[in-house]
C-alpha cells in the first residue's frame, strides 16, 4: 500500500490463472495482464502508483518489469 492509499495485488481468477489488480482508496479496481502472460502477479505499487510485476509465459520462462505508467 502506498501513501495515496492504492494497494496493488494478485488474485486467481475464474480461469484458475494470476491476474494482477491495483484497488484505489475509493475502492475501484483495475484489472490488468502481461500481454501474452500465463499469469501475472503485482509486487509493489510506490508512492508515485508504478507497479512492479512479475509474468510468467509457458514458452519462455518469466519476466519482472516495473510499470512506467502509474495507477
Amino acid at each position: 500500500m502506498n501513501v495515496r492509499g492504492q494497494v496493488a495485488g494478485t488474485y486467481i481468477g475464474q480461469d484458475d490463472l494470476s491476474h494482477a489488480f491495483v484497488r484505489d482508496m475509493r475502492g475501484r479496481v483495475t484489472l490488468f495482464d502481461y500481454p501474452g502472460a500465463r499469469a501475472t502477479f503485482a509486487n509493489k505499487i510506490n508512492n508515485r502508483g508504478q507497479i512492479v510485476i512479475a509474468a510468467a509465459r509457458t514458452t519462455d520462462g518469466g519476466h519482472s518489469f516495473a510499470s512506467s505508467s502509474r495507477a
